[in-house]
């Protein structure tokens, strides 16, 4: 029995079920959503229809010398609400910091023996190669954002003097750095002039070949015979 129905493309095509062939319109899937941290700030992920959860990183709308990652951000979907857990940011840190310390410890002792404490206070290229570079995160910028300070969070332009340790300003005006030629000719392939052989090396190795070997002087040999033989070996 033929089918009398409608065609199944033709519904999907026109945004309809099509039986069990599901939409492949992400659209209808997805939307845009803004959120608002607890400072008031923007936020914004693209987010699954049906649970209202971001499906993507979350985007901020506003401009602010650092940002928290995805993975300290609590998101409350129905509210549209994000909370930022500096807690748990600065005990990540902290956490990160006492682990490195604790490898420079145990990889001082093992290489440097007695002198370990030593090496601990002032590490060496070596030892710092086997431990690796120290965490980067620093709980003081968090410690500001979590008691509210305007310029790390984007609310002023105005950066206050403890922030200068963190975020030196770049010097207004970059030296020149002064350029050095070799002070090499580069000509063009027909401009080229072709090395001729056999060349003179210096009394001490005389003649050298194309093939960079050199002619050895005969006793007695004068100069002109000494050159006459080293173009009739070259050739």
């Amino acid at each position: 029995m033929a089918w009398e129905g409608p065609d199944i493309v033709s519904v999907v095509n026109s945004g309809g079920k099509g039986g069990d062939v599901p939409s492949t319109d992400q659209s209808r899937k997805r939307s845009y959503a803004i959120y608002t941290d607890q400072h008031g700030r923007a936020w914004g992920a693209i987010i699954e229809n049906r649970t209202g959860d971001p499906c993507g990183p979350l985007e901020p709308q506003f401009h602010a010398p650092v940002q928290a990652l995805d993975k300290f951000i609590t998101v409350n979907s129905r509210q549209r609400k994000l909370i930022i857990r500096y807690a748990d940011m600065i005990l990540d840190i902290q956490q990160a910091n006492a682990d490195w310390d604790a490898s420079l410890r145990e990889y001082a002792r093992k290489m440097y023996g007695m002198d370990a404490a030593k090496m601990i206070q002032n590490p060496t290229p070596e030892l710092l190669d086997m431990v690796g570079p120290p965490p980067r995160g620093q709980k003081e910028i968090w410690e500001a954002a979590m008691q509210g300070n305007k310029w790390i969070l984007g609310f002023s332009s105005a950066k206050p003097a403890w922030a200068e340790e963190f975020f030196p300003d770049k010097p207004a005006v970059q030296q020149a750095q002064e350029v050095v030629l070799t002070g090499k000719t580069y000509p063009d392939a027909d401009e080229e002039v072709t090395e001729k052989y056999p060349k003179w090396s210096g009394p001490k190795t005389g003649w050298q070949l194309s093939g960079g070997t050199y002619v050895p002087r005969l006793e007695g040999e004068d100069k002109d015979a000494y050159k006459a033989r080293a173009e009739a070996l070259e050739e």
